[in-house]
């Protein structure tokens, strides 16, 4: 009877069993071959998502580096600005929350962000053009 209520439980959260920490921090994606700016957008135990100008192909192992942290992995999915890796060991929980904390300080802003700011100071007065 456990077993069904924890399959039951499982399809509800759908394919992800742990939640992300979503983030925006400056990240590299080190290959066999090329090391690449990215963008570290979500965090799990298990997995990020990074943006990437050129993402490496699914299949392909990775090393994501992002401030004093790294975990090696597979990219599983992607697309033609971003991808998905999968940790082959799990990130410990400590690497998460210093990892929010890091994003508390040092989060990338978009460029809509900064564009709104900039307009938002200069209604108020505070820019001069």
């Amino acid at each position: 009877m456990g077993d069904v209520w924890l399959d039951h439980k499982m399809q509800q959260l759908g394919k992800r069993g742990t939640s992300r920490l979503r983030v925006r921090l400056l990240a590299k994606l080190i290959t066999t071959r090329e090391t690449l700016g990215a963008e570290l957008r979500d965090l799990s135990y298990f997995g990020a998502r990074l943006d990437c100008r050129t993402p490496p192909q699914p299949g392909k192992e990775v090393v994501v580096q992002w401030d004093r942290f790294d975990a090696f992995g597979m990219v599983v999915w992607s697309n033609h600005d971003c991808c998905g890796v999968r940790f082959f060991d799990p990130v410990g929980p400590e690497v998460l929350i210093a990892t929010r904390d890091l994003d508390d300080v040092e989060h990338i802003h978009s460029s809509n962000e900064l564009s709104r700011r900039e307009a938002k100071d200069f209604v108020n007065g505070n820019i001069r053009r």
